[in-house]
């Protein structure tokens, strides 16, 4: 196989009005330093540092926040090489679509590592373990999720059932279907039956696969967002690329996730177990409580005024 390269790209549009008052439509949250002394984001970039195999991050954002990106990330000794812009949000499979599609221009053998910027992972060592077992899946032709092992009945998740009895290769693990958020009575079920896995979001492919996938099952997005970014307008800030995403191309593009646009209906989907701790921020509530599970001593008593 051909030298592995893998891009970090990381999606940072939202507006993260779920953390208001904290992130605003002006403060997003992953500009914000709700976990450390670092914001998100740069959290996010520097569990993918830099080395041998992992190139600089690329970013996929909101116009608007694009300069403060790349600000925050040069400070913190982790510039990203490229920031592809939405001049609105289309949901992840045209982001993923724009970010693919520069790796592939960079590197046709490259492996885009899509991660959201609002996660929360501290053993970064088991993380990028992980990454790199996916990676190897990635260069022979699958898309790799990542499953994280259901602690409680969750429903505010997405789950992936799997096949623990016959792994494609080392640790990596075919898929059988995608679900929606369950009710809870479903929830429980997945997590009496040992084999449903929540889904994290974060995936990881070779530019080639993704994209003939998303042409097989969604042509409008693959050509769409190909095209606004064929024909972005670049710029350059302090060092970074930033690429302005055609207006009418994206306006033209569906608005799709990849579980809705690609995952729920290829055969190539595969599952690396996440071993490592994980929490989505995506809200007030969903992060107390991860944060309790993680360190109940240190994190603060409920209160009624917590939205």
């Amino acid at each position: 196989m051909a030298k592995l390269t893998i891009y970090p790209c990381i999606l940072s549009g939202g507006s993260g009005t779920r953390l208001w008052p904290v992130s605003r439509t002006n403060a997003p949250k992953q500009l914000q330093p709700l976990i450390s002394k670092q914001s998100l984001i740069v959290e996010t970039a520097l569990r993918t540092p830099v080395g041998v195999d992992i190139a600089a991050p690329i970013i996929i954002s909101n116009a608007s926040y694009a300069k403060d990106i790349a600000t925050q990330l040069k400070g913190a000794g982790t510039p990203a090489s490229h920031i592809l812009t939405e001049p609105f949000g289309r949901n992840t499979a045209p982001a993923a679509a724009a970010a693919a599609k520069l790796v592939q221009d960079l590197d046709p053998s490259g492996i885009v590592l899509l991660l959201p910027a609002d996660h929360y992972i501290s053993d970064h060592p088991t993380f990028l373990a992980a990454i790199r077992l996916a990676a190897n899946a990635a260069q022979a032709g699958h898309i790799v999720t990542f499953g994280m092992s259901p602690t409680h009945p969750e429903t505010g998740f997405g789950y992936i059932k799997y096949n623990a009895a016959s792994a494609i290769s080392d640790g990596v693990f075919p898929v059988d279907k995608f679900v929606e958020k369950p009710d809870l009575e479903t929830a429980k079920s997945y997590l009496a039956a040992g084999d449903y896995a929540w889904n994290s979001g974060m995936f990881v492919f070779s530019p080639k696969t993704y994209l003939g996938e998303l042409t097989q099952f969604n042509e409008a997005i693959a050509t769409e967002a190909c095209a606004a970014f064929d024909k972005a307008d670049s710029e350059d800030f302090e060092g970074t690329d930033i690429r302005h995403l055609d207006r009418t191309h994206f306006t033209n593009c569906p608005s799709d996730s990849i579980d809705f646009a690609v995952m729920e209906h290829t055969q190539k989907a595969a599952l690396v177990r996440g071993e490592f701790d994980w929490s989505d921020v995506g809200s007030w509530s969903r992060a107390l409580r991860d944060w309790r599970e993680k360190c109940p001593r240190q994190c603060p008593p409920r209160r009624r005024h917590y939205p």
